[in-house]
């Protein structure tokens, strides 16, 4: 869904929280799912992410915020997950 722009904004600005969980040396382009995040929403990387570039002034207005953990495992994940299923 990330590649039709339609799609895309359609979902502008309806998540609160994005977890990435990609393993890749390769570049990727994050900064279209910046737009996917409500003010004051969150990216949050785990595990051997890529290097990310972000647009620091304009998250000065959106007020997001980028987090990173390399820590944790399969269970800390699951209940992280299981958490944030209860918590909608």
């Amino acid at each position: 869904a990330h590649a039709d722009e339609a799609q895309m904004a359609a979902a502008a600005c309806s998540l609160d929280f994005i977890l990435v969980t990609l393993a890749t040396q390769q570049k990727v382009d994050f900064t279209k799912f910046f737009t996917l995040l409500r003010p004051r929403g969150t990216m949050c990387f785990v595990g051997m992410c890529p290097p990310i570039s972000a647009d620091v002034f304009t998250m000065g207005f959106t007020m997001h915020n980028i987090t990173t953990s390399n820590t944790g495992g399969r269970k800390e994940m699951v209940e992280m997950l299981e958490f944030c299923a209860r918590n909608k």
